[in-house]
């Protein structure tokens, strides 16, 4: 049985691509590990070059296989939950990643007075 495996390629990239993003809009996977999965970007480039390569021997299938899962894994990644406009109960329940500020001088000068007054 032949299989076609540019086929092969954008099914196992669609479903991939598919199931990432939703992962990452139900919190599944957080929102900052797929901003930094894009760091590995050439992953992909060598996962695609091995697939060439091997596209001639027995494991051709395998390795496109593998190049669609990675495809789709970095794709998947395009669409968080914010840029989506999603109001899932994670994407509106996280705290602040602001760091705390110190109180100012004149909260620290009012508090002083006021303890002073008592």
């Amino acid at each position: 049985m032949q299989v076609n495996r540019g086929f092969a390629f954008w099914g196992v990239a669609l479903i991939t691509a598919g199931v990432v993003a939703l992962a990452i809009q139900a919190a599944l996977i957080p929102e900052e590990s797929a901003r930094q999965a894009w760091r590995l970007w050439p992953l992909l480039l060598v996962v695609i070059g091995l697939s060439l390569i091997a596209s001639r021997t027995p494991f051709g299938l395998v390795a496109t296989l593998l190049a669609g899962v990675v495809a789709g894994g970095l794709a998947g990644t395009l669409w968080p939950a914010s840029r989506t406009g999603s109001t899932s109960a994670a994407a509106v329940s996280r705290p602040s990643r602001q760091p705390a500020r110190a109180p100012s001088k004149a909260t620290l000068r009012s508090c002083s007075t006021s303890a002073a007054a008592t």
